[in-house]
């Protein structure tokens, strides 16, 4: 079953947290997202960031499709993709081949790396630090955005692969829980996780492991 959980954050006082995940990996989401940037639109309101999430299953030949997703005018502040690697290509596309005009480009892309592949684009009006863990959970990217007022939102990208070793499911909580101490108020991650074994009305894993 899929489940994808809105962008859009409610305040719940210091724990915040807003969450977007695909459990499928099958599926994307759009929408603004309950912080203000640094911008105002042409009445002078603040705007909201807006984000976008999908998993990609290989992105070098799905970037003229997500290009004209996003539009002219460049609507998305963010964009996550994970699975930008193809798992049946011997040799993974360039970082080269997947740059979009307007945006900073981070990613986990290295060549000898057997990984799924993260790229998160930063629209470049958007001022974007990367977020260094000593955690060696496999594959995450971590970026510190700033918004209106220097106020900071933490923004994350996970993928877990559904073979994912008992070890490295341990360096993911440990993850969370080290980034959870930086900026508990404004934190927005977003991802596939691969937990098709989790019962959302319960809260409740159907499977021991």
């Amino acid at each position: 079953k899929r489940v994808l959980k809105s962008c859009r954050g409610e305040d719940k006082g210091s724990t915040g947290a807003v969450v977007g995940m695909d459990v499928s990996g099958k599926g994307d989401t759009g929408t603004p997202v309950d912080c203000e940037t640094a911008k105002t639109d042409e009445g002078g309101r603040p705007v909201k960031l807006s984000c976008l999430y999908t998993n990609a299953d290989s992105l070098v030949n799905k970037l003229t499709e997500l290009d004209a997703r996003n539009g002219m005018s460049k609507r998305y502040h963010v964009i996550a993709v994970t699975e930008a690697q193809s798992k049946w290509q011997r040799n993974g596309a360039q970082i080269s081949e997947l740059q979009m005009s307007g945006y900073y480009t981070y990613h986990n892309i290295e060549e000898g790396k057997k990984r799924r592949g993260i790229v998160v684009y930063v629209r470049d009006d958007i001022e974007a630090t990367p977020i260094s863990s000593d955690v060696e959970f496999e594959e995450c990217i971590w970026l510190s955005l700033k918004l209106k007022d220097g106020d900071k939102l933490t923004f994350g990208c996970i993928y877990r692969s559904p073979n994912s070793t008992k070890q490295n499911n341990k360096q993911l909580i440990t993850t969370l829980k080290e980034i959870g101490k930086i900026n508990r108020s404004r934190l927005l991650i977003v991802g596939d996780f691969n937990f098709p074994g989790i019962d959302w009305r319960t809260e409740q894993l159907a499977i021991p492991d």
